[in-house]
């Protein structure tokens, strides 16, 4: 596996676009539909959540 991504995306077809490719490249993906939500998936993973920039 090559990390944990929190996704946040309200357009519920490109999250799960998104999600597979991520899946397909080996992330573990958490979802959030909206930023509130995003928040509190962070605050439950933080310490597990990579983040990365490219």
């Amino acid at each position: 596996m090559e990390g944990i991504i929190l996704l946040v995306e309200d357009e519920r077809f490109l999250l799960s676009s998104l999600k597979t490719e991520l899946q397909f490249e080996n992330y573990q993906v958490l979802e959030a539909k909206d930023g509130l939500q995003a928040v509190e998936v962070f605050n439950d993973y933080s310490s597990e959540i990579d983040l990365r920039n490219y």
